[in-house]
């Protein structure tokens, strides 16, 4: 989530930690959230930004991208904001693999790093410009078959690729 211009990290329900760059509307930027034991590091645009301690994810319960889960307050923080290419793996990557999709700007590179550890990879972007994500099914495009679903009420709104184009 975002807070003060800056990414958050929240990986359970007690600890949040603040990345240190602040961000501008109107960019891209590469987010990545990396567990190790107890530790989660936030890289941004491919370098580390914040780490801080919690309990690691995968303990069942449904990961949740775009805001951050309380107990008393369910969903909270809504990003404001676009997210496309969403990927989870079940591994730690190297801060080289992280440099990696942070610096590509192609389609199904997450399906090249540690393949056999990617529970999922979702594109976002099946949809056209303005058609809303809630309710809607993101096809997981690794051999894993994990689709996801937006979350009814969200207000998420679907934005096709754009083109690319190059100097």
């Amino acid at each position: 989530f975002v807070s003060a211009s800056k990414i958050n990290g929240r990986c359970d329900s007690n600890a949040a930690f603040a990345g240190a760059t602040s961000i501008s509307n109107g960019t891209w930027y590469h987010v990545c959230l990396v567990w190790a034991s107890n530790t989660g590091t936030l890289y941004l645009n491919g370098s580390s930004d914040a780490t801080g301690t919690c309990n690691a994810p995968g303990n069942g319960n449904a990961e949740i991208i775009g805001c951050y889960e309380e107990s008393q307050n369910p969903l909270n923080s809504f990003f404001s904001g676009s997210i496309s290419n969403v990927a989870v793996w079940n591994t730690n990557l190297s801060a080289t693999e992280i440099g990696i999709l942070a610096s590509s700007r192609v389609n199904y590179i997450p399906l090249q790093i540690q393949n056999a550890s990617l529970k999922g990879y979702w594109l976002l972007n099946d949809q056209p410009n303005g058609e809303s994500f809630d309710g809607d099914i993101a096809r997981d495009s690794s051999a894993n078959g994990n689709n996801a679903s937006g979350a009814g009420g969200a207000g998420i709104v679907m934005l096709a690729d754009p083109i690319l184009t190059y100097p």
